[in-house]
């Protein structure tokens, strides 16, 4: 559901719009806000409280912001290709036994299921990647701070 955000609210979250606008003018380019006379609307608000979380740790907006639009890019991927497999296991099935009535309310709960599923799917493997790419990183960071106290003769 759509949120409402006055500009001291995005201030409060990102800092750096205080001193460059264009990042406002992304943001709505992007359509992660839309202009509403001196407040903006966030079609998704839990993306913005997000984003405020990923520069609240340091993170710079505009790489939030480039994250946003490579991570919208890789997930229309997989959407597609979650809405590939329906169309090829569920709808042309049903297509080609001639659009039998009786079997539209299956069809149409398969695909009211996709989604949940489908999101589910996606939130559980990242889930999975994330926590192996968080264990490569510490992993590297340790190999790193041994090789630094080895060479300083620590």
């Amino acid at each position: 559901m759509p949120d409402r955000f006055t500009r001291e609210q995005l201030e409060h979250m990102f800092p750096e719009i205080v001193h460059d606008e264009a990042l406002v003018t992304r943001a709505c380019s992007l359509g992660l806000l839309q202009r509403d006379g001196e407040d903006f609307i966030a079609p998704s608000p839990r993306i913005i409280r997000n984003g405020g979380e990923l520069v609240g740790v340091g993170m710079p907006l505009s790489l939030a912001m480039d994250e946003y639009e490579r991570l919208s890019s890789d997930l229309t991927t997989v959407a597609e290709r979650f809405v590939a497999m329906f169309e090829e296991f569920v709808w042309e099935p049903f297509v080609q036994r001639g659009w039998p009535i009786e079997e539209l309310p299956a069809v149409t709960d398969a695909l009211q299921r996709l989604r949940p599923a489908a999101s589910t799917s996606v939130h559980a493997v990242f889930a999975q990647v994330m926590e192996a790419a968080v264990a490569a990183s510490s992993a590297r960071q340790v190999a790193r701070l041994i090789t630094v106290q080895e060479a300083s003769g620590s």
